[in-house]
């Protein structure tokens, strides 16, 4: 945007504005009072907060709050006293921790059976056993590129041959839930031909004696309406003795991907980068795109580049820093003789 100013080529009549949203992983509270108290949002914005060369349709996304309440067996041979996991809906949890008493069976055997599981890593101390299971962190829109540490845990629990307090819940999550990321055990399995699967991430445990409560996070396909889905997933949910409240709800974006404003950008894309090849696609994440009339997700990734997002070192090349700067650059410059 500087270089577009200093060279003078924001032509009369035009302007360019930046907009910079500070909890866009949450609530979107900033972008949503910026909008209410805005006197004119933009024609056109791309959204620097994707992938190259263009992404002209994000799935729709829900956020869950599921609970049910752990009723304890008093005859358990072994006592779950916490579960604690993961650190967001919207990231797949990379890990989980419990703490159980064993009272019936004995801590040493448990220990030896849990470690059997690949990722899970259990210690006794007296009747006391503590249990770190270690999944893979990824972006909630792409839950299969990662390991659920939740669902690997409680998955294990499962596998114990002896009683556990909270061995109904435990039974029922694995039967409901488990490993999978696409919902269809909760019978939401639902895709189409635009966007693909739906997906479903449990990214939150937590288990203190009580109530489980978790945090979910679902990106549906574009083509359908949240009311329907809202009803599987509650028709399933309360089969299953879950109570779910809904937190968030954006619904699908999409633009024409014939429409001028988007092959402005991708002919832009393709002069710079020299890529003829790939084409505007879909996505399940959710960016600013959604809160904004007119506007796309445009990079900053190339189709060549690895995606880091929410996983440990996270960044970018210099080579890519220049070569996005460039691309930005004349696709603001081409937006701005496009006329509204």
């Amino acid at each position: 945007m500087k270089y577009l100013m200093d060279e003078n080529m924001i032509p009369d009549g035009t302007c360019l504005r930046m907009i910079v949203g500070t909890n866009e992983e949450e609530s979107w509270q900033g972008i949503e009072y910026y909008k209410a108290h805005v006197n004119r949002l933009p024609d056109y914005s791309i959204v620097p907060d994707g992938y190259f060369p263009l992404i002209y349709c994000e799935k729709g996304l829900l956020d869950i709050d599921l609970s049910v309440e752990a009723v304890s067996n008093t005859e358990a041979d072994i006592f779950v006293t916490s579960i604690e996991g993961g650190s967001g809906r919207n990231v797949v949890a990379g890990s989980c921790s419990a703490e159980l008493v064993c009272k019936g069976f004995s801590a040493g055997e448990t220990v030896k059976l849990l470690n059997l599981h690949s990722g899970i890593t259990a210690c006794a101390c007296g009747e006391e056993v503590r249990v770190k299971a270690e999944g893979k962190s990824t972006h909630a829109m792409s839950p299969e590129k990662g390991m659920n540490a939740i669902g690997m845990m409680l998955q294990a629990f499962s596998e114990l041959p002896c009683t556990l307090s909270i061995g109904d819940f435990v039974e029922t999550y694995c039967k409901t839930i488990g490993m999978t990321c696409n919902g269809e055990k909760l019978g939401i399995g639902f895709e189409d031909e635009l966007t693909g699967k739906l997906t479903f991430n449990i990214g939150v445990i937590r288990y203190k004696g009580k109530d489980v409560k978790m945090e979910g996070n679902l990106r549906y396909p574009a083509s359908m309406q949240k009311e329907e889905i809202w009803q599987a997933l509650q028709n399933s949910c309360r089969e299953a003795g879950y109570i779910c409240m809904e937190r968030e709800h954006l619904p699908p974006v999409y633009i024409q991907p014939d429409s001028p404003f988007v092959t402005r950008l991708m002919n832009v894309y393709r002069k710079i980068s020299g890529d003829t090849e790939s084409s505007a696609f879909t996505i399940g994440g959710a960016t600013y795109a959604r809160a904004i009339p007119n506007a796309v997700a445009f990079g900053p990734l190339f189709p060549y580049e690895e995606e880091l997002a929410h996983e440990a070192n996270e960044c970018i090349s210099i080579e890519s820093l220049d070569k996005m700067t460039a691309v930005f650059a004349a696709g603001l410059r081409s937006l701005l003789e496009l006329k509204s």
